[in-house]
């Protein structure tokens, strides 16, 4: 529908100048309607990771096994990048070794807007730090 969510968020972010990504879905399947309009309207087609603008370099993906086509994601990290941590990162990180926290949890605790919250816990996900669990973020 025209006035899905996922509609009006792609226009609320093509409207700030960011890039708006859709992954097609079935052509026989009405849940896909919503992602062919916006890739028709110009949004920019993804079907692998490295399709993805501004991905961060640090991120590879590797071949899970000869007989697979699943991909995973996996961290090229150093001793380096691990003690290269942000205030926010280290916060996170020490509330998260505690006990497993909501985005909100994290973001109030940390006195972070929910944004950057959800931006630095993307960065340590990215790290290798950090993992989503059932609605939880948990130290990895």
């Amino acid at each position: 529908s025209r006035f899905s969510g996922t509609l009006i968020t792609a226009g609320f972010a093509a409207d700030y100048g960011r890039d708006v990504c859709a992954v097609p879905g079935s052509i026989l399947s009405g849940t896909s309607r919503s992602c062919h309009d916006l890739i028709r309207e110009g949004a920019t087609i993804v079907e692998s990771i490295d399709d993805i603008p501004r991905i961060p370099r640090h991120i590879i993906y590797r071949k899970e096994s000869s007989d697979t086509h699943s991909f995973s994601l996996h961290c090229n990290q150093t001793e380096n990048e691990q003690n290269d941590l942000s205030k926010e990162e280290e916060c996170i990180l020490n509330l998260l070794a505690a006990a497993p926290r909501t985005l909100r949890a994290v973001s109030e605790h940390c006195h972070l807007d929910l944004r950057k919250t959800a931006l630095s816990l993307t960065t340590l996900q990215a790290k290798g730090l950090v993992r989503l669990y059932r609605g939880l973020y948990v130290r990895s």
